[in-house]
Parts: structure tokens; sequence; C-alpha cells
């Protein structure tokens, strides 16, 4: 299992995993399920404050179309999640996700807690979830090795939650989950 502490902090992307530690966690979180989940580590900040987070893209083979997770700890962020949680929640966004050098693009989120932490021990997760697009992720794989940053509206106004990732170099793992779940491969740039 990898660990937090064994990555190397990059300078560039201070606090996310650099070189070989930077890479995608392939999960099938239920055996008899055919649910798959490519996972990278990250930082959010909020404020002065910063935790783990990660991205997770989820491919039920059986269902088509694919799911992006963002998951952090807002409780030692101090970040307000309550307000983006559930079907019934008062704040959606948009959040405000830009990638390498793409333009930055919208999208409205919903959110929930969850059980654990999972592999890259984010506390007690909140999950933001929201759909992908194969156009989308094609933009994502062209920025392998370069910055992904999300910005969450903070739901009182003033600073946004910032979630940062780098994407990885090596985008193998990643395509053999999600292509299944668009009826097309996603090329690698």
């Amino acid at each position: 299992m990898l660990t937090w502490a064994t990555a190397t902090i990059a300078g560039a992307f201070p606090g996310i995993p650099d070189g070989p530690y930077n890479l995608w966690l392939v999960e099938q979180p239920v055996p008899t399920i055919p649910l798959y989940r490519a996972r990278m580590a990250g930082l959010a900040s909020y404020r002065s404050y910063q935790g783990n987070a990660t991205m997770a893209f989820s491919c039920r083979r059986d269902t088509p179309g694919v799911v992006v997770e963002l998951v952090f700890d807002p409780k030692p962020l101090a970040f307000d999640a309550d307000p983006y949680e559930g079907p019934d929640a008062k704040a959606h966004g948009p959040i405000v996700i830009t990638s390498g050098n793409a333009p930055a693009s919208r999208q409205r989120v919903s959110g929930r807690y969850g059980g654990d932490g999972g592999p890259f021990n984010t506390g007690t997760p909140f999950i933001f979830g929201f759909p992908s697009n194969a156009a989308q992720l094609q933009s994502w794989t062209a920025a392998r090795g370069q910055p992904l940053r999300i910005e969450v509206p903070a739901p009182a106004g003033g600073a946004p939650l910032i979630l940062q990732f780098r994407w990885p170099d090596d985008n193998a793992a990643f395509l053999r989950v999600v292509s299944p779940c668009l009826g097309k491969p996603v090329e690698d740039h």
C-alpha cells in the first residue's frame, strides 16, 4: 500500500506525490460487483489549513459513463461541507476545474459523507461526485504530469476550497479502468 509519508515532495506541486510515487491506484471495492476505480492522491487546502485528498474515476462496466469523486476530510480544514450534502443540498458549486493549459471548466456537484479515509488516509471523508464525459477525460489525459486544480466555492462566501493533483505520467491504469464505460477507448497522448 502506498502511504502518504513515503511520497517525495515536488517543488512545483508541494505536498503532492512525485515521480514513481505519483501513480494510479486501481481498486475493485467489492469483488462480486463490476465496479472499478482509478484513484490518485492530492492535497486539499482551505484558508491556512491543508489535508490529504483523492480523486477517483469510477467505472461500473455494466453501466455506461464515468463518475468522478473528489474526497477530502472537511473537519481539519474547517470547511463547511454540510450545505453540499445530499440530494436536497443548498449548494452545488459550480466547481472550477483547471487542467494543465486547457481552459477552465465548470461542473455542478453534490456530496455525501463517506465511511473511511481509504488508501490515501483522507480521514472521515466528504465525497463530491459528478459525471464525466469522454471529451473531458481526453483533455485530462493530455495533461500528463501537469497540475489539476479544482476550486470549490465556500458556502458562506470567501476563499474557495482548493483541491490540487498532479496528473500521473503513466495513464495505462487509468485508461484500463475508464475505457469500458465510455463505449470507445480514450486515447493516450
